[in-house]
């Protein structure tokens, strides 16, 4: 949930609000003129009335813009005046400037600039992927060079996809097709000499020219000290396995896992956790500490002995909650709660009657600002409760029956939330998550958990807010490990509760452990 002041305060009077912060916040006269809303085709925008700058990308070679006024604005679209225009784009940025007019007001100028990508001159790829390696960087349109490792094979495979079916491909200047396999040859040079693969998008009119570069090694296979594989009976490997990259984190919720290295090359040999190790046998750590963390070297050496390389496991045995669709079979008071508080569709008046409630916790460790990291809900089977705070105990984790007293509560534009509270017990641990399916887009599902399954298809900038339904966003605090799980065009399972604010309805999603 984020904190703004509603589009609509804008046009209000100067005000004092008081926010869920505790902040003062003075809300003063219109000055400027603003749109209702702003909508383009056949790539959409997601608007926001108080942001001026907006981008996309597109391969038509036609844009609509419809701009809808505040109240009686006068809007213009590219110097005309009109509340709608069907644009011709050229290839490349095009500039498309919505200006909005309003007597005793100042104008503001809505800047949208479109980026054509005409399949005639789109040099763009769509996908890069080396046969038996993983592209480091990852493959992105942005990044031109990239390493495909070590190879003791004299050929490797190179599988290119364009944007445009229109483009041409070559690979060192030879000719490859859209989507196949292409075999191209590396040099047997034992000193390891870095070697270059030029790749070539062309322009169907042959007057464009996208290079991207790729690196590969030759190394001898008697000298080569990697695993082929490494697998567990339980969890995941962070980051996935990949036989260049030595440490791995491993989490789970048993005292015992197994490992199971499998070496490359016939005569390599490896010892796990110091004993020698057979090639794809199962190795069992039993035993583990909860909240410890037990490291694990897997040394693997090459055929002619001369080489060595260690891959360390760091398993941390702690445990990780589950979700489930069967309703807790306790009352809380949470619901009873709710309905007490004045309800307010701004910053509502406080409700201080101090109030035990009791509940699962579903989500923590909610940041929503640099102050206010600490943020949780707690769920009975009747209802969910956000509460907002800078400071929790440690016993506020995902999955603990917990005991609070509620001492202050509102509703801050539309979404419920305890204000302040002091710690009671922790009754118990270890609890599933119930979650809801269906529908989730109304007042009384704020603060239950749902599950969506299905990609996300936009993204905002600070808060990560990934839109993947009609009525539904995410948010997440920017810049965390699983902010490329919420960007666009991704997808999975994923659990949190909702939230709702500047008239929207969100999923939190405080950690990686709410997707699946």
């Amino acid at each position: 949930m984020l904190r703004p002041i509603l589009f609509f305060c804008l046009i209000t009077l100067t005000a004092s609000v008081s926010c869920g912060d505790s902040e003062s916040i003075s809300i003063p006269v219109q000055k400027k003129a603003y749109l209702h809303s702003m909508k383009t085709l056949p790539v959409p925008i997601l608007f926001d009335g108080l942001r001026f700058d907006y981008t996309l990308e597109t391969t038509s070679t036609q844009i609509s813009v419809f701009a809808e006024p505040l109240y009686d604005e006068t809007i213009l679209i590219n110097g005309i005046k009109a509340a709608s225009r069907v644009l011709t784009l050229s290839n490349g940025t095009n500039l498309i400037l919505v200006q909005v007019s309003k007597p005793g007001v100042q104008d503001s100028i809505y800047t949208l600039r479109a980026v054509c990508h005409d399949p005639r001159y789109d040099t763009r790829l769509e996908s890069l992927s080396v046969a038996d390696t993983v592209l480091k960087p990852a493959w992105s349109l942005t990044n031109m060079l990239y390493s495909c490792g070590k190879q003791h094979t004299n050929t490797i495979f190179v599988t290119a996809s364009t944007r445009s079916s229109l483009a041409l491909l070559r690979l060192n200047g030879l000719s490859a097709t859209n989507g196949v396999p292409r075999p191209v040859a590396i040099i047997q040079d034992p000193g390891g000499t870095n070697q270059t693969i030029r790749l070539e998008v062309i322009s169907s009119d042959l007057a464009l020219t996208n290079q991207i570069l790729l690196t590969v090694q030759y190394l001898p296979p008697e000298k080569d000290p990697r695993l082929r594989e490494l697998t567990t009976d339980v969890s995941v490997l962070v980051p996935a396995f990949e036989r260049d990259t030595p440490t791995y984190t491993l989490y789970v919720s048993t005292n015992c896992v197994s490992l199971t290295p499998t070496l490359l090359l016939a005569g390599q040999t490896m010892t796990v956790a110091g004993t020698p190790a057979a090639s794809g046998t199962p190795v069992v750590f039993a035993n583990l500490k909860e909240g410890s963390v037990t490291n694990i070297a897997i040394r693997v050496t090459s055929v002619d002995a001369s080489v060595s390389q260690t891959y360390t496991v760091s398993v941390r045995y702690d445990w990780v909650w589950s979700y489930t669709p069967v309703n807790y079979d306790f009352d809380g008071g949470i619901r009873q709660y709710l309905e007490k508080i004045p309800y307010s569709a701004v910053n509502g008046p406080a409700y201080s009657t101090v109030t035990v409630l009791t509940g699962i916790v579903t989500a923590a460790n909610i940041a929503h600002s640099a102050t206010y990291t600490k943020c949780f809900f707690i769920q009975d089977k009747n209802a969910g409760i956000y509460v907002y705070t800078a400071s929790a105990p440690s016993e506020i984790r995902t999955g603990n029956k917990v005991v609070i007293s509620a001492t202050s509560a509102k509703y801050y534009f539309g979404m419920p939330e305890v204000t302040s509270f002091s710690w009671q017990s922790t009754l118990s641990r270890y609890h599933a998550i119930y979650y809801r399916t269906g529908y989730y887009a109304q007042p009384e599902f704020i603060g239950q958990v749902f599950v969506y399954s299905g990609p996300v298809w936009s993204s905002m900038d600070r808060y990560f807010v990934g839109k993947f339904d009609e009525d539904l966003y995410f948010h997440s605090v920017k810049e965390t490990d699983w902010e490329w799980m919420l960007g666009d065009g991704q997808g999975g399972d994923f659990f949190g509760p909702v939230t709702y604010s500047y008239n929207l309805y969100r999923m939190e999603i405080p950690s990686m452990e709410h997707i699946r």
